[in-house]
């Protein structure tokens, strides 16, 4: 409540153009605070979430094209929602010649049961024989910290995984990565697979949401079934034995689908389109 009125007191003093917002009850708010105060609204969708949260927004731009069919299953209007993918502003590396010695696999996610650690972390530890020598840092903070973190203490995950917490800049770590693993239930679209793919790290990801439109599979990474843990390990097998193929892909992949500027352009003639109908 506090943060409607302090938006509202703000709306009232600033005077904008256009209201953009990106969290689904900020979004809420917003819209509804933009149709009392006469302010265009335009909201940000980045995950599969209850259309109700924008009903009250002017323009919808959804993060991937599973994001806006999420919408439009539930009944969302068609003609103030389009995709503006997300994209990052920096180049792509060099692809890597083969993985290191252990085997480094990132989860770069907040830790919530969404994300799916548990399943992941759980299906490594009953087959971690098979991997060989493995190390599995987790970057993020969240609600279930301490749940996995009590899992792998008590498994055979002991001396295989690292939890970093919040890290503001993961790439810091993507020189010594060999695989991204994001084993989530729900996505928009994962800047995090993204931002792998640039330094040529393959991804492994379920098969869900909007991960499919960075992730084709067999080429720049491995998208599995949620909870299949065959498909899990074996997909990490079967990168880890193609590993420069994969690489090479995905630094490709990156190249293909990656536009900064095209993504600016884009939202830019959203916000010329919300002016010119406001006049």
């Amino acid at each position: 409540m506090f943060f409607a009125f302090k938006l509202l007191f703000s709306l009232c003093t600033l005077r904008p153009d256009i209201i953009s917002s990106h969290l689904n009850r900020a979004s809420l708010i917003a819209g509804l605070l933009g149709k009392l105060t006469g302010i265009k609204s335009i909201s940000h969708i980045h995950g599969l979430n209850l259309k109700d949260y924008y009903r009250f927004s002017d323009y919808l731009v959804a993060v991937s094209h599973a994001v806006k069919t999420h919408l439009t299953e539930q009944g969302a209007r068609t003609d103030n929602l389009r995709v503006i993918a997300n994209h990052i502003d920096k180049p792509a590396l060099s692809h890597k010649k083969s993985p290191g010695n252990p085997l480094r696999i990132v989860i770069t996610a907040k830790l919530h049961k969404n994300k799916g650690h548990l399943w992941a972390l759980e299906a490594i530890a009953s087959n971690i024989s098979r991997l060989g020598s493995i190390k599995i840092d987790i970057l993020g903070d969240g609600p279930e910290r301490s749940t996995l973190e009590k899992y792998c203490n008590n498994s055979s995950l002991k001396e295989h995984v690292f939890f970093h917490g919040f890290v503001n800049d993961p790439e810091i770590f993507y020189d010594r990565i060999d695989i991204a693993l994001l084993p989530s239930l729900g996505e928009g679209i994962p800047l995090s697979l993204l931002e792998a793919m640039r330094w040529g790290i393959p991804c492994i990801a379920t098969n869900i949401g909007g991960i499919p439109e960075i992730v084709e599979n067999d080429k720049n990474g491995l998208l599995i079934k949620l909870g299949d843990a065959d498909a899990l390990i074996n997909a990490i097998l079967k990168i880890s034995a193609s590993y420069e193929r994969f690489s090479a892909a995905a630094i490709e992949h990156f190249r293909c689908i990656n536009n900064y500027s095209r993504m600016i352009d884009e939202f830019e003639n959203l916000l010329l389109q919300a002016l010119r109908l406001k006049q």
